[in-house]
């Protein structure tokens, strides 16, 4: 299964960047996502672990597989025959911030996951990345 979302905003790219990367903030702004727990300290870098806990879902251990500041994020949870990616990208022009979040599922059990989950997952992605401009735009406001 894959899942992507391309969104526009007037935030800046540095306020996309900075919702984007506090992670134990989105809770408050999105309701895709119940907890999350960091398990380092210090700026989202590659390595960085977090426990994320999702409605009606068990907790997740995601870890952040490459970091390109201010441009994109990936991270990566792994279940027995599942593994899921979620990339957080952004990219500018002019005075528009494209935004593109992208989950990916592949291992055996890939295809029952997507069948089973699927349509929760989408929704989840699209309440996530509305969530997180949302974030961004408030920031951008104050600013």
């Amino acid at each position: 299964m894959e899942y992507r979302i391309e969104l526009s905003t007037a935030a800046t790219p540095a306020a996309v960047w900075d919702a984007f990367v506090d992670v134990e903030r989105w809770p408050a702004f999105t309701a895709s996502i119940r907890q999350v727990r960091r398990l380092d300290d210090g700026p989202l870098r590659e390595g960085s672990t977090a426990r994320v806990k999702q409605p009606g879902m068990p907790w997740a251990k995601w870890t952040v597989t490459t970091v390109d500041p201010v441009r994109s994020f990936t991270w990566q949870t792994t279940a027995p025959g599942l593994t899921t990616v979620g990339d957080h990208e952004l990219s500018s022009s002019g005075d528009v911030t494209q935004v593109t979040l992208t989950l990916r599922q592949r291992g055996p059990l890939a295809g029952i996951v997507g069948s089973l989950f699927g349509r929760r997952l989408r929704r989840f992605v699209d309440l996530e990345a509305r969530g997180l401009i949302a974030a961004a735009e408030a920031a951008h406001i104050s600013d």
